[in-house]
């Protein structure tokens, strides 16, 4: 078997370049176009008058749309600063309750409360034997107005 005869067997079972078939195609006529109708300057000045009008409108709109936006923008500005203004007010007004609260606490006298509790409402100290103790079933909860068991 000789090189050609190989490479006929081996390369020759696919086609090479593929050629199209020659469809014999019809000639197509030129599409017809539509003869627009001369239109009369009364209805090219309306149509012009219409655009007009909606450019218009668009320009109007536009307008309004931006001073809307400029106000609610200054509007909201306004608003940021009162809400800081605000909240440093109350900062201040914490820190100060936060200081009256330290020197109420600081000028409780403990010895005076119990003496008026004694000597005036006459209340005292319990005993040993007014302490009952019990066990409860749970010891994760509770409950402060449950039974108390005898």
């Amino acid at each position: 078997m000789t090189t050609e005869e190989r490479y006929q067997l081996i390369y020759g079972n696919t086609a090479r370049v593929a050629e199209p078939a020659q469809d014999p195609k019809k000639p197509e006529r030129p599409k017809r176009q539509r003869k627009k109708t001369p239109q009369t300057k009364q209805e090219q000045l309306f149509d012009i008058e219409w655009k007009n009008k909606r450019l218009y409108a668009a320009v109007v709109l536009i307008v309004f749309l931006s001073i809307s936006y400029v106000n609610l923008n200054a509007s909201t500005t306004q608003l940021r600063k009162e809400i800081a203004v605000l909240k440093t007010e109350l900062n201040t007004s914490k820190i100060e309750n936060d200081d009256l609260e330290a020197s109420i606490y600081s000028q409780t006298n403990y010895d005076v409360i119990k003496q008026t509790a004694t000597q005036k409402l006459g209340m005292a100290k319990p005993k040993a034997d007014h302490i009952i103790k019990y066990g409860s079933g749970n010891k994760d909860y509770v409950r402060q107005y449950g039974t108390i068991p005898d």
